[in-house]
């Protein structure tokens, strides 16, 4: 089984302290249940590795890399509450190991425990300030919990580390959640500046500045897209969309032109991408536009 930061590529506050007594009772065991090695149910390959480490693990109980891969086996299974536990004997035999806390926060994060996440991430960064899996973690979980002004300081700093789309998209929609477009847009502008025009920020791009009534702004991040895109068929929905922003600022005659652009364009696609039903529906949505243009 590979180690979990392999795996996955999908305000350091007062925090518990790392002891595995202290974390026994976050997660509601105890101890000598935490020794004893249930049975776990599964199916599958994973599951037939969850048998057999539990079965090694059963007469070599020291043993913290058969530990280790019992670990990723559980969690592969989504048996959280047993990974978390066997992670806290793991943590009483390895106390060195700070990967432990990134492990222990990604299992709490799957399983949906998020403030358990968050005590387990915090101290991870603590100890590791400047890993970006960490930060981008500790990031998300604080969105989980509706920290955002956390999560933007965490996103900030996993960008000075390793700059990736998804960090910046993550960072926008922090910043969204704060209600404030303008830092969405500058985080997004800042992708674009370090990674390239992309659609995908172009296109948040355009929205917070419609969210604005800043429209002029948003048609020409439409306009950047239409140009990165140049001849695919995705062309036709950005041109509604312009249309539409050329409407909500006034421009009916821009807008009703934009309209018939993007009518004349569709048609002229291969029989197979015109007749799928995603070409049909905006074809439909485009007639129903000109049409009311022209009332």
């Amino acid at each position: 089984m590979n180690d979990l930061l392999s795996l996955k590529k999908k305000n350091n506050r007062t925090m518990l302290k790392a002891t595995p007594k202290r974390l026994f009772l976050v997660l509601g065991i105890t101890y000598a249940t935490a020794l004893t090695i249930e049975p776990v149910t599964a199916h599958g390959v994973v599951a037939s590795y969850v048998d057999k480490y539990r079965t090694q693990l059963s007469a070599d109980t020291n043993n913290f890399k058969l530990r280790k891969k019992y670990i990723h086996a559980l969690r592969d299974t989504q048996h959280y509450d047993e990974a978390l536990s066997q992670l806290v004997l793991l943590r009483a035999q390895t106390p060195h190991d700070k990967s432990l806390d990134f492990e222990g926060a990604f299992i709490a994060f799957e399983k949906g425990d998020f403030t358990l996440a968050n005590e387990f991430v915090d101290r991870f960064v603590a100890n590791n300030p400047t890993n970006e899996r960490g930060l981008s973690l500790s990031g998300r979980t604080k969105m989980k919990l509706r920290d955002f002004k956390g999560a933007t300081k965490a996103f900030r700093k996993a960008i000075k580390q390793r700059p990736t789309t998804d960090l910046f998209l993550y960072q926008a929609e922090a910043y969204k959640a704060l209600g404030d477009h303008r830092k969405a847009i500058k985080s997004l502008e800042s992708g674009v500046s370090q990674l390239g025009n992309l659609p995908l920020f172009l296109n948040k791009i355009a929205y917070h500045h419609q969210q604005m009534g800043n429209y002029t702004k948003a048609i020409i991040a439409v306009d950047k897209i239409i140009d990165v895109l140049g001849t695919e068929s995705r062309t036709e929905q950005y041109l509604v969309q312009k249309g539409d922003l050329l409407k909500l600022s006034g421009q009916s005659k821009a807008a009703a032109a934009v309209y018939r652009q993007a009518y004349t364009q569709l048609n002229t696609r291969n029989p197979q991408i015109l007749n799928s039903a995603s070409s049909q529906k905006l074809k439909k949505t485009l007639k129903s536009k000109m049409n009311a243009e022209k009332n």
